[in-house]
This record gives C-alpha cells, sequence and structure tokens, in this order.
C-alpha cells in the first residue's frame, strides 16, 4: 500500500477530513518524504468526534501561508452555515488590511489558496462557504488572537477580562433583545474603552427596526470597517458617519436617495456600499468625486450624477468597481460622465430613456473609451437604439446584456471581442424574434453562453467554428427555438449543456449527448434538464 492509500484510510471516510488533507498534500511536491510527514501527523488522530477531527482543521491551518491565516481566520465574522460573496470578502480583506490594498490580485490568490486547501467551499464562481466545525476553529482563533469578538445581546465584552479585540460582530435576534440606546456600542455615554478602540464593527440580521434616536456612532472614531447591513440608517446616523475619517470600508441601508455631505470626509474610503431600500435611485452628490482612493462602490438599485453640477476635471482615477450607475441613451455620455472612470474594470449599467427623447436621438453609451473594462453588465430601459452605435472596449472577458433587442450584425460585433469568455443574453429580442445566423461568426474565446427568456425561433450556427472552445451552455426560458442545433456535438471542449422550461429541446439536448458518446466512446458531456 503505498502512502497516498495510507492517507485516504486514515481519513476514515469523513469528507470533511479527506478533503482537508487533500487540500494540504495538493500544495506539496509528489515526494514519499513529504507525504510521510502528514501521515505521520495523521497517525495520532481517531476520528470518533469533533475534537479529532479540529486537530485535521488545524493541520490545514498550519500549511497556510502566514499572510493567508487571518484572512481564513476573519470568515468567523459571517454566521454559520451562511453564503458569502466573494467580491464582498476581498474587499473586506482589503478594508481590514489583511490583503494588500494596492492590488485586487492578491485577494485573489488569497481565495485560491482557500478553496485549494479545502478549508473554504466554492459554491460557484461568486460565492463560498465554511463548514460548520471550520468556523468553529476560526471563532477560536478569532477570539484567541483579538481579531474578532461576537455578541447577540446588549452588553458587549468587558475590557477587564483582558480581550480587547479589534473588532465586533452583533448578530442580533429580535425575539431576545431590543438595540436600543442602552445598547454599549452605539451609545458613548457608557464611556467603555473596548468599544471606542474598535477598528472594525459589523451588525447582522434582524434589525428591522431603526435604532434609537440616542444611538449614535461619532465616538467610534477609529473605525476602519464597518457593515450596518442589519440596520436602516436615520439620516442624523448617516451624517455622523462622516465624522469616521479612518473607515476604508463602508456598507449601509438607508431610505435616503442622497449621502450627506459631511461624506466628503472620508477621505481614506476606498469600498462603498449603499442598499437603498424604497428601491429608489441615488443622487451623487459633486463631493463624491473627492473620494480619492474609492476602488468599489456599489449602489442597490443605482446611482446617478447631476451632470449640471459636475465639474470638468471630476475624475475617480483609482475606481475598479462601479454598480449600478445609470446611464441616460443620449449622445455624448461617454464624454460627460464615463471618461471619468479610466481605470474602472467591473461596470453595471442601467440604461433609461429620458422622457420626450426623440428615437433619432437615443444612442446606446461609447462604453469603448473603457478600455480597462473587464466585466459589464447592461440593463437596458430603452425601445431601441440607432442601428450600429452599439461600441464596447476590446478588453472585455464577460459581457451580460438584458433587455435589448439585437440583430445578427450585433452580435457578429460582439463575437469579435477578442478576449470575451463569458456572454449572456436575457430578456432580449434576436432580429424580431426570428432567425440568429451565426454564418462566418466566431467568438473566438468564448467559454460560457446563458440564453435566457430569448426571443428567436431559429439557430443557423455551425457550432464548432462559431463556438470553437465553447464549455458550457445553458438555455432558460427560450419559448420559440425549437431546437439546438445538432453542430453543438462537434465541439470538442463542450462539457455541459444545461436547459430550463424549455420541453421542446428536450429531444435535442440528448440526441447531443448521445452522438458525443457515439463520436467519442466516452460519456464527457454533462446534460441536464429541467421542467
Amino acid at each position: 500500500m503505498d502512502v497516498g492509500e495510507k492517507i485516504a484510510r486514515k481519513c476514515d471516510g469523513l469528507p470533511l477530513v479527506l478533503d482537508l488533507i487533500g487540500g494540504v498534500i495538493s500544495r506539496k511536491e509528489k515526494k514519499e518524504a513529504l507525504w510521510l510527514e502528514v501521515l505521520n501527523n495523521l497517525s495520532s488522530f481517531i476520528f470518533k468526534d469533533e475534537k479529532e477531527v479540529v486537530k485535521v482543521i488545524q493541520l490545514s491551518y498550519d500549511h497556510l501561508s502566514d499572510h493567508v491565516k487571518p484572512c481564513l481566520v476573519y470568515l468567523a465574522s459571517y454566521p454559520k452555515d451562511k453564503d458569502i460573496m466573494i467580491s464582498e470578502l476581498k474587499d473586506l480583506w482589503i478594508g481590514e488590511g489583511l490583503v494588500d490594498q494596492i492590488e485586487m490580485k492578491n485577494a485573489e490568490e488569497v481565495v485560491d489558496e482557500l478553496i485549494s486547501s479545502s478549508l473554504v467551499i466554492p459554491i460557484d464562481n461568486s460565492i463560498c462557504k465554511i463548514h460548520d466545525l471550520v468556523h468553529e476553529f476560526c471563532y477560536t482563533k478569532s477570539r484567541k488572537e483579538k481579531l474578532f469578538d461576537f455578541i447577540g445581546g446588549s452588553n458587549a465584552p468587558s475590557s477587564s477580562s483582558g480581550l480587547m479585540a479589534q473588532g465586533i460582530t452583533i448578530r442580533y435576534d429580535q425575539r431576545l433583545f431590543h438595540l436600543d440606546e442602552n445598547f454599549v456600542v452605539f451609545n458613548p455615554e457608557k464611556k467603555n474603552p473596548y468599544v471606542k478602540h474598535l477598528l472594525s464593527l459589523k451588525v447582522y440580521e434582524g434589525i428591522n427596526d431603526r435604532l434609537s434616536y440616542k444611538s449614535h456612532l461619532k465616538h467610534l472614531r477609529l473605525l476602519k470597517s464597518l457593515d450596518l447591513d442589519g440596520i436602516t440608517l436615520t439620516d442624523s446616523l448617516l451624517n455622523e458617519i462622516g465624522m469616521l475619517v479612518h473607515l476604508k470600508y463602508l456598507l449601509i441601508r438607508t431610505k435616503a436617495n442622497a449621502l450627506p455631505p459631511s461624506f466628503s470626509n472620508l477621505c481614506n474610503l476606498e469600498t462603498l456600499s449603499v442598499y437603498n431600500i424604497e428601491g429608489s435611485c441615488m443622487v451623487l452628490s459633486p463631493w463624491f468625486w473627492s473620494l480619492a482612493k474609492l476602488r468599489d462602490v456599489q449602489m442597490k438599485w443605482c446611482a446617478l450624477f447631476d451632470p449640471t453640477v459636475l465639474d470638468e476635471d471630476s475624475r475617480l482615477e483609482n475606481l475598479r468597481t462601479l454598480s449600478a450607475l445609470y446611464l441616460p441613451c443620449l449622445e455624448d455620455t461617454e464624454h460627460i460622465i464615463l471618461k471619468r472612470f479610466p481605470k474602472l474594470q467591473n461596470l453595471e449599467v442601467c440604461i433609461a430613456q429620458p422622457e420626450d427623447c426623440t428615437a433619432e436621438k437615443i444612442y446606446f453609451p461609447r462604453l469603448d473609451v473603457l478600455n480597462e473594462l473587464e466585466q459589464l453588465h447592461v440593463y437596458s430601459y430603452c425601445d431601441s437604439f440607432r442601428e450600429n452605435t452599439y461600441g464596447f472596449p476590446l478588453s472585455l472577458k464577460t459581457l451580460k446584456l438584458k433587455g435589448l433587442a439585437l440583430t445578427s450584425d450585433a452580435l457578429s460585433r460582439i463575437a469579435r471581442l477578442p478576449n470575451l469568455q463569458e456572454l449572456s443574453l436575457e430578456e432580449a429580442i434576436i432580429e424580431e424574434g426570428k432567425e440568429w445566423n451565426m454564418e462566418d461568426v466566431t467568438f473566438q474565446n468564448l467559454k460560457s453562453l446563458k440564453l435566457y427568456l430569448l426571443l428567436f425561433s431559429e439557430w443557423q450556427v455551425d457550432a464548432e467554428n462559431s463556438f470553437p472552445v465553447l464549455e458550457k451552455l445553458h438555455i432558460r426560458t427560450c419559448d420559440e427555438l425549437m431546437e439546438i442545433p445538432d453542430s453543438f456535438g462537434d465541439i470538442a471542449s463542450l462539457e455541459l449543456i444545461k436547459v430550463w422550461d424549455c420541453p421542446q429541446l428536450k429531444e435535442s439536448i440528448f440526441n447531443i449527448k448521445e452522438y458525443v458518446e457515439e463520436m467519442t466512446g466516452e460519456d464527457k458531456l454533462e446534460v441536464y434538464f429541467y421542467d
């Protein structure tokens, strides 16, 4: 029996243990001595209870790079079994100073190492989570290393306990507690030294009512990271946030349709996420342009600029992500607004038609001025655009279009984007619902194609030539499309076809699967059909 088999047997068939040990040895050279070291570390473990499994978690943790360890421990600040947005996690790491704030690539590397270690479980490309036992491990580490503390009631831990954590996470249960002026974190009159030295504060879950008018934030002057997703902020608390000049990361919920001028003081802010619970558009005031360090801005539901109060030289040179930006479908929009974000990499835009705007004045924004853009989501609320006005940057890797009327010619221009790997078309019409003709059209690097509520009846395509490296095809609720062309079976790279709510396509996808098996002698194509 070789060393690998001995390690597998020692794991006693427990999935978490197998995953964790697999994560450890996958990062080691394939040398027997190194694998024997892992086996010897396992030799004293008898996996009869959780304590022994925690020892394996510790072993996996010990093999992480030193700079990655606090990033893992930070995950204890999330509730158990919570789906974690990877993009949000990266921003939080940067805000906490756990990852180099200059280069997001470092955050990507941390995520990759945690996933390869199996300490973090990827759900898809955008979401991850951790096992409950890994969460408990991180929770214990966070308290021991004084990174975080956690409370669920109306009292913060006392500094006399010797625990002066840098951060605090509040998990509020409205059945048990009333979050009011007696809550020590929000009451400066309590004069708790533990509170005034906080660098990080999160409030999670269940706080549907607003805080008492006696609650405050202004005394938390050292905060670098503030996540108030569980609170709808009053206007007075919004104003007080402007006093927290060390903030790097800010996530808030509000009913306001504009942020107060005091936010101009947040000169260190890098990540700003605002959720407008009224579902209205947030107006970004002129002070917004003074936040020169901003890298990531996310507005739900959308944000707009008043072009009448924009200075000619207003720019945000460091902004990398902007979501969701309202753009009027007018000529010169790119010069009025988009040119002000020269380093933008991720953009989500809502394009709408101003009132009393005639058809000949409706233009699709010239997004190709953003020559570093890699991800673009476009939601259109315009009836139509002037022909040949679509312009996309050549740097695009991911493109999602929703609500557009597209011609075969427009789609051919999209196909010529040299770096495009993922394309999603939603609630769109192709050639007035008729034929999508892809003759002489090649998506050279496209790996994923998603079609959702797409109106077209016939697909003329030589798939092997049009999609030479396609790996995944998703089709949902395309009622008029009668079949998926057989030629998709000739794509050597195709791994997966998923179809939802298209009963008329069931036969064609299984025919394609059968054809691939006959041609290759392998069951290599995964096919899923959902009624």
